[in-house]
């Protein structure tokens, strides 16, 4: 790692680090000190209003439970329902329920929804509104409706209460009351800037309010996930929480508390970026410090390395640059002090280091050819350049070729002319100048090419060339020093091993190995195969020519029809011997079925011998079995033991026969 590195590194580690990690443990600690404080204040706000609201309902019930003990009401109600209601008595009742004009309008209501006695005498008599959800809903002891919605009572709801006599509901007592007749006792005071409390009841209505905020909670928060969060917390049981909910882009806390007796609850909320405020200051200004200090920090670094020791980057990245072989680097300052005195000579001194290397590989290369060639020639070439650099007295001299302006051109015309057809493939794609760049791109920087060429003489003799690319530095081209030696004794000594390894030693032909190997890359791999015949060839009476006449006259039958079916089938087809009088014939792609019936006779022909011994005449003949490609498989295995089982047909029916094998065998 480099000094500048390390520097950095320590700078990061003992300076910023330890000091970006006190920011984030004191953000944190103070995030949650704040935290605590505030819920702690805003519960305390929702317990303060939801007593004061309390407070209200429980003098609604002790005025309605005053109603409920007086006498007059009692005899009235129970005049009522034996219909024995004195006349003036609900007129005398009314005007003294109209004396209590802070207690609303009030309606005491029967079992079945009449109204039977009011303040107001017109509605005596009449069904109450929405009975049933009031007696569903008062079952359970007082009920506080929601907030009317309609216009005739806007602003107004309704407190029932259940009176039981002899321990049954009797009737109840309904008041209907202001919202106004809550201002005393909801706080007008705010906290914060953005804090709020309202009274809602369980339809979202804003019972008690102040005088920016909106009379319904859901109609006034259209893009807001209030809600969903309401609709929640209005069925749930619990009877308080915190709960968190947008209005637009704005994020709100809020705290919840229900009202006893009721189903109407305090909200408290506050806007979150009030509540983030102060410790969103802190972080920046802890961020701030940081960037200040890095800064800080960074600008002196700067200073220094940068402008005390400009030119030691430069020296470090020449000097990297000479390590890796690359001899082209170059300092470039133009000042004429003790620093640019010093750049000078480096680059001087790496010029001259540059020409004696490449010239000292190159003479490496020459010298190491030398000794490993007896015989070898020796070129040099240019191939970025496509250009013959030395060595032209070979090239005239043992090509006989005029020399053109391109290297590749007499690459081309050497491989034209005195190439083996079966090697140029294999001689251009080293000799070429465009592969030779492709195959050093590769990383490969030793390559090699055998090949059988005639420029010497009028038969082919085996050459090697050897090539080992040198890249120019200076001018960035890639050389490439070239020895070509004979290599032609040596390679027949090896082609003749490989060929005894694969050759059968009596016949000359194929051994069994080679002989499957050969048949089964030819199924393989040749796109062109269209049919096939696979023969095996089983010589009759064999045992009788080795018992009877010996084995040296059944080895010379044995080679004399091994070259007669060399003969007859050459290269073309894949002909082996398998052990002992067993031979097998792959004959490839035929044009039809007449010309295989004419090459399983002339095997007949070729196998059908006779020898005379002790005045008894021992014939020899042939039995063929032949499985046919495709029809009869497509893999070495299938058709052998397909051929198989035909020839042991034909053996059973008569020596001397063919047979093609048949599914009824």
């Amino acid at each position: 790692m480099s000094l500048k590195k390390h520097i950095m590194i320590v700078l990061i580690v003992f300076s910023i680090l330890p000091l970006a990690c006190l920011a984030i443990i004191f953000s944190h600690i103070f995030t949650d000190s704040q935290n605590k404080l505030i819920n702690e204040y805003i519960v305390n706000m929702s317990t303060r209003e939801v007593s004061s609201i309390g407070d209200f309902f429980e003098k609604r019930r002790i005025d309605a439970l005053a109603i409920a003990a007086n006498e007059e009401v009692e005899a009235y109600v129970l005049n009522f329902k034996n219909k024995q209601v004195a006349p003036g008595q609900a007129t005398r009742l009314s005007e003294k329920l109209r004396e209590k004009k802070y207690l609303g309008t009030i309606k005491i209501v029967d079992l079945n929804g009449q109204i039977i006695l009011s303040d107001k005498l017109d509605l005596v008599g009449k069904r109450l509104d929405d009975f049933q959800d009031l007696k569903s809903d008062v079952q359970i002891g007082v009920f506080v409706s929601d907030v009317a919605q309609s216009q005739a009572e806007l602003n107004s709801f309704t407190y029932t209460y259940p009176v039981y006599q002899a321990r049954q509901l009797a009737y109840y007592i309904v008041q209907v009351l202001d919202t106004d007749m809550l201002e005393a006792y909801i706080s007008r005071g705010k906290f914060f800037n953005t804090g709020r409390i309202d009274l809602i009841d369980s339809q979202g209505s804003v019972v008690a309010m102040r005088s920016n905020s909106q009379n319904n909670v859901q109609e006034a928060m259209h893009t807001n996930s209030f809600t969903d969060i309401w609709n929640e917390v209005a069925l749930n049981e619990e009877q308080n929480g915190f709960i968190n909910y947008n209005i637009g882009k704005i994020a709100h806390l809020a705290y919840y508390k229900k009202i006893p007796q009721s189903r109407w609850l305090v909200l408290t909320s506050l806007d979150k970026a009030e509540v983030n405020a102060p410790i969103n200051k802190v972080r920046q200004f802890l961020f701030w410090s940081i960037l200040i200090l890095f800064a800080l920090i960074t600008g002196s670094y700067y200073f220094y390395w940068q402008r005390l020791n400009i030119i030691r980057d430069d020296f470090l990245k020449a000097i990297n640059k000479v390590q890796a072989g690359d001899y082209s680097a170059h300092i470039d300052y133009r000042r004429y002090n003790e620093i640019g005195l010093v750049a000078r000579a480096f680059n001087r001194l790496i010029k001259e280091i540059a020409s004696v290397t490449i010239q000292a590989r190159k003479n490496e290369a020459k010298y190491r050819f030398a000794l490993e060639s007896v015989n070898g020639r020796i070129f040099e070439a240019d191939v970025t350049a496509d250009l013959l650099i030395s060595g032209h007295e070979y090239w005239q001299r043992e090509s006989e070729l005029m020399m053109g302006t391109k290297h590749s051109d007499n690459i081309r015309i050497i491989a034209d002319k005195y190439v083996h057809p079966e090697d140029r493939q294999a001689y251009l794609a080293v000799m070429l100048p465009e592969n030779i760049i492709k195959a050093y791109a590769a990383g490969n920087t030793d390559m090699y090419v055998e090949y059988r060429s005639k420029i010497r003489k009028p038969d082919y003799e085996w050459l090697a060339c050897n090539l080992i690319p040198v890249l120019d530095t200076a001018t960035k081209h890639l050389m490439i020093i070239a020895c070509i030696k004979n290599i032609h004794d040596k390679k027949m000594e090896e082609l003749e091993i490989i060929d005894k390894a694969q050759k059968d030693q009596l016949t000359g032909l194929y051994n069994k190995v080679v002989t499957r190997l050969l048949i089964e890359d030819y199924l393989d791999n040749d796109k062109f195969l269209q049919n096939g015949a696979l023969v095996l060839l089983d010589l009759d009476n064999f045992k009788r020519v080795n018992d009877c006449l010996g084995h040296l006259v059944g080895d010379r039958l044995l080679v004399d029809i091994s070259r007669e079916l060399h003969d007859l089938f050459g290269e073309k087809h894949i002909l082996g011997r398998f052990g002992g009088d067993e031979f097998l014939i792959f004959i490839k792609d035929f044009s039809d079925q007449t010309l295989l019936v004419e090459n399983l006779q002339s095997i007949l022909r070729i196998c059908h011998k006779k020898f005379s011994y002790q005045n008894e005449v021992i014939e020899v003949s042939g039995s063929l079995g032949i499985s046919l490609y495709p029809e009869h498989g497509q893999d070495y295995l299938s058709l052998y033991e397909k051929a198989d089982r035909a020839m042991y047909k034909a053996k059973s029916l008569a020596k001397n026969q063919y047979a093609i094998y048949q599914e009824r065998f």
